[in-house]
């Protein structure tokens, strides 16, 4: 059951010399009336990741930062993958993100955005 404690998570090829994206794609949840049963998006065209490591990251909602620090634990033990604590990857200013992909069934869904960095 989504309570609403996740708020996005990124995947994909960073450099780590600077901690920027070359590319990513995010997810973000989504719960609402508004959503219609949806294929996801394509992939952009190809990009060149050599020497790009891969990476992940995720954020939580506000309604997760409004949580006693047990019930934060408690939270964070459910998912399926232990995460550590460390600074995001930013994305460069010389990039492009492309909006609008989701995915939704029932009522419940993914939006998704792609950036690729110049």
């Amino acid at each position: 059951m989504n309570r609403g404690f996740l708020d996005t998570v990124d995947y994909g090829f960073r450099d780590t010399s600077t901690n920027t994206w070359k590319f990513r794609l995010r997810y973000k949840a989504t719960a609402s009336g508004q959503l219609t049963d949806s294929r996801p998006g394509s992939f952009p065209d190809p990009v060149d990741l050599t020497g790009y490591g891969f990476h992940s990251s995720l954020t939580y909602s506000s309604t997760f930062w409004l949580l006693t620090s047990s019930e934060q634990a408690g939270i964070k033990e459910t998912l399926p993958v232990s995460r550590t604590t460390g600074t995001a990857p930013s994305a460069a200013l010389s990039g492009t993100t492309t909006m609008g992909h989701s995915y939704a069934r029932n009522g419940a869904g993914v939006s998704r955005d792609i950036y690729v960095a110049h």
